[in-house]
């Protein structure tokens, strides 16, 4: 497993969220008798931080899907470069290690793309609403009341907000074998072709012709 998530990163299937309906369940049946706005305080920063993890994964995923389209007229447009168009006549070796590395660079950049867009299709928006507050008008709205429906909204949110970030991870380390590829296709088109004639150029000085 680890091998494989290495060549190709990927979330795999989600697990049920085996443990969800008995905190839910722990969480109604807690009393909170003492410095309830003390444990208010501190739901309301879980709250936050949930938030704050939803909206950086979702920011992330948006930046990753952004970069990924840029880079499409980039490498259209070097198609049309003598480098790129002398690599898909596979006459040297370094030929056909060029196209190998294009090729899979491609193949990381569509999982990249894939991944951040998963990200953002992962649903995780249960919260405190309207509806909460105002269907409780007709009694004291304590706040024993406030604090358990914030804790139930993190816990609801906890297993999606959670896979968003894997799928984020998933996209970086996409993206960075993307890089690595890319940079090695450049390496073979660009650098190496040059580093061989400046070889035969040195060679032939030393040696003769």
């Amino acid at each position: 497993m680890g091998v494989c998530n290495a060549i190709w990163p990927h979330v795999g299937a989600w697990p049920k969220d085996e443990t969800l309906d008995s905190d839910i369940s722990e969480i109604n049946n807690t009393v909170w008798t003492n410095n309830t706005a003390a444990f208010l305080e501190e739901a309301r920063r879980l709250r936050d931080k949930e938030t704050a993890r939803k909206s950086s994964a979702e920011t992330k995923s948006q930046i990753y899907l952004a970069a990924l389209l840029a880079i499409v007229p980039v490498i259209i447009s070097l198609t049309g470069k003598d480098g790129i168009l002398g690599v898909l006549k596979f006459e040297r070796y370094y030929d056909v290690a060029a196209f190998v590395c294009m090729v899979i660079s491609i193949i990381y950049a569509f999982g990249a793309f894939s991944s951040a867009f998963r990200s953002l299709r992962v649903q995780a928006f249960h919260r405190v609403d309207v509806g909460d507050l105002v269907g409780k008008a007709d009694r004291k709205l304590d706040e024993e009341y406030i604090i358990k429906e914030i804790l139930k909204s993190v816990r609801h949110d906890r297993s999606s907000v959670n896979q968003k970030v894997s799928y984020v991870r998933v996209t970086h380390s996409h993206m960075l074998l993307m890089s690595g590829f890319l940079l090695a296709a450049l390496f073979f088109v660009v650098l190496l072709p040059r580093l061989v004639e400046i070889g035969s150029l040195l060679s032939a000085a030393i040696c003769g012709p």
